[in-house]
């Protein structure tokens, strides 16, 4: 990844893992490299390759556990909204619940 830098690396790299994920390489329900791999095989520093995962992990796509590593969620982006009702002017409505 030479030549890029900054917070454009990182994104660079978290695109690039979500591609492979998106291909089932590696398949949900499997760990990716370690972040001591993916910084030899992407030529970049740790600090990066956290930023990547963390990304990922935003995303819903991986989840990371101290001493187990990056484990695959999802094949694609989560969405962060929940359909609720199917339409704008009726139907289901959203309610709020107070703690």
């Amino acid at each position: 990844m030479g030549g890029v830098r900054g917070s454009a690396q990182y994104q660079l790299l978290a695109q690039q893992l979500m591609q492979r994920i998106e291909r089932g390489e590696p398949a949900v329900g499997e760990y990716l490299p370690t972040e001591e791999e993916l910084c030899r095989q992407y030529a970049v520093s740790r600090t990066t390759v956290r930023a990547a995962l963390r990304e990922l992990q935003d995303r819903g796509m991986v989840t990371r556990r101290p001493r187990l590593g990056t484990r695959v969620e999802s094949q694609s982006v989560r969405s962060g909204f929940t359909m609720v009702g199917d339409s704008l002017d009726g139907g289901s409505r959203a309610t709020s619940r107070s703690a």
